[in-house]
């Protein structure tokens, strides 16, 4: 490959000479990241919001085996069930967490509650997750409309490497991660300061014939952050379908860590995965 990039563009072979340098690729470097201290930084310095309380909601755990709500993410084999909620109401659940706000949605509409903290665990948002075959499969309520719907800031280490991945189920098989409520809520926001990005992974829905998520995948990329290209022999959609269909959670971070790639690799694999 350096070869073959150094034929094509000299100065384009520098900069990949340099991308291996730094990630200790090419056997001789003895470069290591500095470690960044955020918890001071302004990106974090937020107002302080409500926490999650409503008495149309219940806790999943309060729930018996046979519930409806319950038996959809024990079927999934959803973890963190204790940190879920539920609601047969959910119209009412959003007009009583922030009222004049959600007068229109359907009352009577019965979701499990995803609830989204700050690092302070104080609540920015909830997700309902329809369990009632309604159209809208999700519905996310912000608490803070200025700021983006990220699922579990109040579980990660920053020091650490950060996956991130579509949405909160997929996050719950992964450590130190994650979710975008939709694949837009960090990539379309300059939520991670350039200097950590490299540290920062991606994992998109597993569909390359998905225009929308190759050009954010690029898009991510090209920020300066690294991106899980799933290999040929991964057929399942997501993170969730793999736990499904019998990977355990081990296989499925080794199988995310060993395709990651960043800088003019990933943009590389990225237009070969594209073409499968």
């Amino acid at each position: 490959m350096s070869n073959f990039i150094k034929e094509l563009d000299v100065g384009l072979h520098q900069q990949y000479k340099m991308e291996r340098w730094k990630n200790g690729e090419n056997g001789f470097s003895n470069y290591q990241k500095p470690k960044v201290e955020l918890e001071n930084s302004d990106l974090f310095k937020k107002p302080i919001f409500r926490t999650f309380k409503s008495k149309y909601a219940v806790p999943i755990s309060r729930l018996d085996d046979y519930h409806v709500a319950k038996r959809y993410l024990i079927t999934r084999k959803i973890p963190c069930m204790n940190e879920l909620y539920f609601t047969d109401v959910f119209g009412l659940f959003a007009s009583d967490l922030i009222p004049d706000r959600y007068e229109n949605l359907k009352k009577d509409d019965a979701r499990v509650l995803i609830p989204f903290y700050d690092i302070d665990k104080k609540l920015l948002a909830v997700q309902g997750r329809s369990i009632s075959g309604s159209e809208l499969r999700y519905i996310t309520i912000k608490v803070e409309e200025s700021y983006p719907k990220i699922y579990g800031l109040d579980k990660i280490n920053f020091q650490d490497r950060i996956y991130v991945s579509e949405g909160p189920f997929d996050s719950m098989f992964l450590p130190n991660s994650v979710a975008m409520a939709g694949s837009d809520g960090i990539c379309d926001n300059e939520f991670f300061p350039v200097r950590v990005r490299s540290e920062v992974v991606f994992v998109f829905d597993n569909e390359c014939r998905n225009l929308e998520i190759v050009k954010k995948m690029l898009k991510v990329s090209a920020d300066g952050y690294s991106v899980c290209v799933f290999p040929k022999n991964i057929k399942e959609k997501d993170i969730n379908d793999m736990i499904l269909s019998g990977f355990t959670q081990d296989q499925v971070v080794d199988i995310i860590n060993n395709n990651t790639y960043s800088g003019l690799k990933a943009k590389l694999k990225i237009n070969k995965w594209r073409r499968c």
